[in-house]
């Protein structure tokens, strides 16, 4: 039977029911072993008593305490609940390329001369290129030739070829890579948004997929120009870029004409260069 007076219930006491429940639990944990089996373990630690009387932190016990009182104590989660762990050590800043090109090349703010310029190429294309040409590309590309040391009579000559050659366009109307100049069999001889065949592509050492990149293709493109305006040693003077730009468009086509050798690329450039002219007046 329950018991029903007030007498015979847990007495109400500053611990409570919760108390008796506490020690009820404690009694049934102790260990039911014999009296040589208890004299048998190792004596029982005060750990907080140790760390007190010690002054140190949990996280200092001694490696010979910690032994001793069992490592589960050392790594309770109500012990290290308030520790913050050691932030990670600092990666050093990388100094080399960026992985995606475009993104450092736009990472500086764009400047009025710039918003100029890229107005002007895509107002001025030869091709209509509103619909499909982005600006940010334009820009990026504008900003790569500063890199590649492209001379400041020159600059522009990069949007100027991707505006006759790929219409500034990334990819193909069909959602597809850009492809030109197909062959009697169907085969697309010109690749990418600079529409370079494969002799171009095989002495920068790429292949098709990088071909269709459109910063990979200029300074492929760019470098063969370099390399062309270097055979030339010296000749042709101030127009010797401008020469080497049309030898590298199409060698066997402006060879003959020498130091006058003017690509469609940079005549093109030279109608943005005169309409910006008329602009100022």
């Amino acid at each position: 039977m329950h018991p029903t007076t007030r007498e015979s219930r847990f007495p109400r006491s500053p611990t409570g029911r919760a108390g008796l429940v506490t020690i009820l639990v404690l009694t049934a944990m102790w260990p039911l072993t014999s009296q040589e089996s208890r004299a048998e373990s190792p004596p029982m630690i005060d750990v907080e008593n140790l760390v007190r009387k010690k002054k140190v932190l949990d996280d200092k016990v001694p490696k010979m305490v910690i032994d001793a009182i069992g490592r589960t104590i050392a790594a309770s989660p109500e012990k290290n609940a308030d520790r913050t762990p050691p932030p990670a050590p600092m990666c050093k800043q990388p100094t080399g390329p960026w992985p995606n090109e475009e993104g450092s090349l736009l990472e500086a703010p764009i400047t009025e001369r710039e918003r100029n310029e890229v107005s002007i190429q895509i107002d001025r294309c030869a091709r209509s290129v509103h619909r499909v040409a982005d600006p940010w590309r334009v820009l990026a590309l504008y900003r790569l030739e500063e890199q590649l040391g492209v001379p400041e009579d020159m600059r522009g000559v990069l949007g100027a070829i991707w505006c006759i050659e790929g219409g500034m366009r990334s990819e193909a109307a069909s959602g597809g890579p850009i492809r030109g100049d197909h062959d009697e069999r169907g085969y697309a001889m010109a690749l990418g948004p600079f529409q370079g065949h494969g002799w171009l592509w095989n002495w920068c050492g790429l292949d098709a997929g990088a071909a269709d990149d459109l910063y990979l293709a200029a300074r492929c493109y760019w470098s063969r120009v370099a390399d062309r305006h270097q055979t030339l040693e010296g000749r042709c003077g101030k127009l010797g870029w401008r020469v080497a730009e049309a030898l590298t468009a199409n060698g066997p086509k402006y060879q003959h004409e020498g130091c006058k050798a003017e690509s469609g690329h940079y005549k093109e450039l030279a109608a943005w260069r005169l309409a910006e002219r008329r602009m100022k007046r």
